[in-house]
């Protein structure tokens, strides 16, 4: 031991505190670099898991990234593992793709439905997007789900195939396909194919025949989407089978409720009830549906299975189209009269109004028509032309009272005139007199005039003045 500044040192202790802080002060610096190189590459591998899984599967299906980008289950969150699965951990395919790790390979149709359903069934998932849950349900009722389920049959219609696999959008997105003016051309993509639809002995004419009627025009032509059916809109969308008998026009009824009405009061409904004849489309078709015009009453009531050209029924049909084709006329012709009235510089606007109004009551004898009440739709015929009539008389004696006013006031103008031209010859005849005696006393010369002897007079009495 050795004293040095008052205290006592062991060598020996010295020198091993001096190998012992060199050595506590070497593990230290290599407890921290493992630690840093580990959190470092830590950090690199949370990097790449938080990388958005979908983004290795994005690598390869370039073509689905692209669709998937601008679906509307991208924007909400739903991601490829999603309904894939797979280990979202890992970018080698081998590890992602594993089976183990719950990754579905291709899916047969009806899993591809369960799949679907799986999120779309489920209420408390769907709620807060407003979304109804019971699709999977009408899927199952459909005539495809019954197909699918039932029959095995795999050339059915599923999801993916009107919503599209990855570029799913929003029923209300015109670039969905279930959009509504999308729709039919969506159902043609199968009902059109005449090989696939050969084996259910199902026409594939409907969407030719759409196009031309007056419901593919308004809905495909001028682009108008509410108000206006389309394939689902008769046929359901999920749910979808086709109507039957009893049923047509029930359908129809939801966007012609007092045609249905009219119709079931009509000997028509008994002859449905009792199987003779089916409901609208028994004049109107199917999927070719016209404008509706009076021809009807030639084409339809007198075709094949109907009625005799020379039965009762179809001169009740000829009667009814009697009743319309007068009222039309009647109306056609008032409107032709207020149009001339308005051009003579007539106020019209009253008439207009009444012929509006005459214009409603025809427009009810349109679904009154369905009735067949003959009495009925004369009293609408009759209101319109009794409003018809009405206008043309009163336009009639305006223009009588016209005319009367316009020869009283030709009466007074010729009457004006007639004063004027007398005061002119008057003025004309007085003027030429004095021209005429003018020129007389010039002829016979000067004449002594009262004037002249005055101012002679005036002349002496001024002479005699002065010589005073």
């Amino acid at each position: 031991m050795k004293e040095k500044d008052g205290m006592l040192i062991n060598p020996d202790l010295s020198g091993r505190n001096i190998n012992l802080r060199l050595l506590f002060s070497v593990l230290y610096c290599i407890l921290w670099s493992v630690a840093l190189f580990g959190l470092n590459a830590s950090a690199q591998e949370s990097a790449r898991t938080l990388k958005k899984v979908d983004d290795w599967c994005r690598e390869c299906h370039g073509k689905e990234k692209k669709l998937y980008e601008n679906s509307i289950h991208n924007k909400f969150g739903v991601s490829c593992i999603d309904c894939h699965g797979g280990d979202s951990k890992h970018a080698d395919k081998e590890t992602a793709m594993c089976p183990i790790a719950g990754f579905k390979p291709k899916l047969s149709k009806k899993d591809i439905v369960e799949l679907c359903a799986s999120c779309h069934n489920d209420e408390q998932m769907m709620t807060p997007y407003g979304l109804l849950t019971n699709q999977y349900d009408l899927y199952r009722i459909s005539i495809h789900g019954q197909r699918l389920f039932e029959k095995g049959d795999t050339n059915v219609a599923i999801c993916v195939d009107c919503h599209v696999t990855h570029a799913m959008m929003k029923p209300s997105d015109p670039r969905s396909l279930v959009y509504p003016t999308n729709v039919p051309k969506t159902c043609a993509q199968c009902h059109a194919d005449e090989k696939l639809m050969k084996p259910y002995e199902i026409p594939t004419d409907q969407y030719d025949k759409f196009v031309g009627s007056i419901h593919g025009d308004a809905l495909l032509k001028r682009g108008l989407t509410r108000g206006v059916p389309q394939c689902a809109t008769c046929h359901g969308n999920h749910g979808a089978a086709p109507p039957g008998v009893q049923d047509v026009s029930k359908i129809c009824g939801q966007c012609h409720p007092n045609e249905r009405d009219n119709f079931n009061k009509s000997p028509h409904r008994e002859a449905v009830d009792k199987g003779e004849m089916t409901e609208c489309d028994s004049c109107h078709n199917k999927h070719d549906i016209a404008k509706p015009t009076l021809e009807l009453f030639d084409t339809s009531c007198g075709k094949d299975n109907c009625h005799e050209k020379n039965s009762d029924e179809f001169a009740l049909g000829q009667q009814i189209k009697s009743l319309i084709i007068k009222a039309n006329d009647t109306l056609d012709n008032a409107r032709q009269i207020i149009k001339d009235a308005e051009s003579a510089g007539a106020y019209t606007t009253q008439y207009e109004f009444t012929i509006d109004e005459a214009h409603t009551n025809i427009q009810q004898v349109s679904s009154r028509t369905h009735s067949l009440n003959k009495s009925e739709i004369g009293e609408y015929t009759a209101k319109a032309i009794t409003a018809s009539d009405s206008v043309k008389k009163d336009i009639d004696e305006h223009f009588k009272s016209l005319r009367i006013r316009k020869v009283g006031l030709g009466i007074v103008w010729v009457f004006v005139l007639a004063t004027v031209v007398a005061l002119y010859l008057r003025k004309r005849r007085a003027d030429q007199e004095w021209q005429n005696r003018l020129a007389l006393e010039l002829s016979e010369g000067p004449a002594p005039s009262t004037g002249s002897g005055e101012a002679l007079e005036r002349s002496e009495g001024i002479d005699s003045g002065d010589s005073r």
